[in-house]
């Protein structure tokens, strides 16, 4: 099953899922007649590691804040513990998850276990976008998971008792990397789960919302170089897959912002076909893939405004309108981020060699 994508704005529901207790299923019951594909959500409330009272009782909390949102099914917390690793934890059998939205996060657990998923899971079981709460936060989420998918040696006593260092723990914006392994969090402070929905074994794949491309580039520019450098360097590296067209670097001066550069408007896809900017100018994914549809080390992106629609707000946040490579800090994003991190969130030296985002027209 292929996912169209257009019209993402209502909730995702599931189909009816049989409850155990109710005569028709066990709690490992998975529906593969169902052309519908499994709900995965980061959390609305918040957690402490230590305090959780173990794996089990996070599924708990999972499978209750679904079903209060019009979500019935069952779930399983993706956490890693110090005898299960998160995807054993959820099985062999279910596959195909999308959030409530109705975007697609991922197929098969081994695609999710090695980074193969294309929107973050940054939505939580109602819909609310904790990208956009402004607060950082919001964006940490216990997995107890090493980024090869294994469980961390440190799970808060399997989510029991506060040890040190801590747990293993991602970020709701990142993807394809860092969602699920990105930093260490405390044991004692609130944080997020994600959420597995596990009664459904149905693929789910990208159709692309538009046709005109983006990515991030992997050789770097100071700066100073200039716009015509930097478009340059757009369209050395887009000619190497090769993908068609014209491209810009999505940079902001003082006189206009990044989208403000092109004829036409979004929505731009990565080579992977997801959606990285909507039509109306939105970050809904990081623009993490080279032009070649691979994934660089996490780089940092020259940007210059705080979205791609607002202009420099002053001359330091672009560099002098890329002419200066000194001191002076400008604007850039990470790319493995779609928070406001991910474009413009980032102080850097305008005299440092940085990536740059790059659009076609």
């Amino acid at each position: 099953m292929s996912l169209a994508l257009a019209g993402c704005d209502t909730l995702f529901h599931l189909d009816y899922v049989p409850l155990p207790g109710d005569g028709s299923v066990t709690p490992d019951t998975v529906s593969e007649g169902s052309d519908t594909p499994n709900l995965a959500f980061v959390s609305s409330q918040s957690v402490v590691p230590a305090s959780l009272g173990g794996a089990g009782a996070a599924d708990a909390l999972c499978t209750t804040l679904a079903r209060n949102a019009g979500h019935p099914g069952h779930y399983v917390a993706w956490l890693g513990t110090s005898t299960q690793s998160a995807t054993t934890r959820i099985g062999g059998v279910p596959r195909g998850w999308v959030r409530a939205d109705g975007r697609p996060f991922g197929d098969t657990l081994v695609d999710i276990a090695l980074g193969r998923v294309w929107y973050p899971l940054r939505l939580t079981e109602t819909g609310d976008d904790l990208a956009l709460t402004g607060n950082a936060t919001d964006l940490v989420v216990v997995t107890g998971t090493n980024p090869d998918g294994t469980s961390d040696t440190n799970t808060c006593g399997d989510y029991t008792t506060a040890t040190i260092p801590g747990v293993q723990a991602g970020l709701a914006d990142n993807a394809p990397s860092g969602w699920n392994s990105n930093m260490g969090a405390s044991c004692t402070q609130p944080v997020h789960l994600y959420c597995f929905g596990v009664d459904h074994a149905v693929p789910v794949s990208i159709v692309p919302e538009g046709t005109r491309h983006a990515f991030v580039t992997i050789n770097k520019l100071s700066g100073g170089a200039g716009l015509g450098a930097f478009d340059n360097l757009c369209n050395s590296e887009a000619s190497g897959p090769p993908l068609p067209g014209t491209f810009h670097a999505a940079l902001a001066t003082t006189a206009s912002s990044a989208l403000g550069r092109f004829a036409t408007g979004g929505p731009w896809i990565r080579p992977d076909g997801v959606t990285a900017i909507d039509a109306g100018g939105k970050l809904l994914a990081p623009i993490a893939l080279a032009a070649d549809g691979s994934v660089p080390p996490i780089e940092v992106a020259w940007c210059g405004a705080t979205s791609p629609i607002t202009k420099a707000p002053g001359n330091a946040a672009s560099c002098f309108d890329w002419t200066r490579s000194d001191a002076t800090q400008g604007l850039s994003g990470n790319d493995s981020r779609s928070s406001s991190e991910g474009f413009g969130g980032l102080p850097n030296t305008c005299g440092n060699a940085m990536s740059v985002y790059c659009l076609q027209d």
